[in-house]
């Protein structure tokens, strides 16, 4: 990755994490896309999670990589990222990471299911601040996901604010 975020984070593997957006009615609360894992998976089997994944040395930058995930997890098209929200660092069998996490909105995704590949998810659900804690995730993803619809809620309210103003 041609970036100064990988020259800041030397010896890291560099993440993301994907949250597609959307919302149903303009008094629904937002939801969050979260995919269930693979079985045979060697961290966090069965558990639900954001898509995402590795930076890639072909990924322009961490947009390049959120754009790439997102079509390969999801076979969806990111229309446009709305915010970065919190990430954070953790470590894994392979060494330390850094992750960083984005909202998106994605080309049909309030009317389409996403297309999973069954090597590394076998379910979808798409989450709100009602229901996200009924799924099955790690301590730090449950952080992330909260923190994902605080930061879909906000860019929300601000896009129907800003278009309401439009329209008056």
């Amino acid at each position: 990755m041609a970036s100064s975020v990988a020259s800041e984070h030397v010896g890291k593997r560099l993440v993301i994490g994907v949250a597609i957006v959307r919302r149903l009615s303009n008094i629904s609360l937002p939801q969050v896309l979260v995919l269930q894992g693979a079985a045979h998976e060697t961290l966090f089997p069965n558990m639900y999670e954001l898509p995402g994944g590795k930076c890639e040395p072909t990924d322009s930058d961490l947009l390049a990589t959120v754009v790439r995930e997102t079509l390969e997890e999801t076979a969806f098209k990111v229309l446009r990222g709305i915010a970065e929200f919190p990430g954070f660092e953790y470590s894994t069998p392979k060494g330390s990471a850094q992750q960083f996490n984005f909202v998106v909105e994605v080309e049909g995704g309030a009317h389409k299911d996403p297309i999973l590949d069954p090597n590394e998810h076998q379910a979808f659900a798409w989450v709100d601040e009602g229901n996200f804690k009924t799924f099955s995730m790690s301590d730090a993803m449950t952080l992330v996901v909260a923190d994902a619809l605080t930061a879909a809620k906000e860019t929300m309210l601000e896009y129907s604010t800003e278009s309401h103003s439009y329209s008056s």
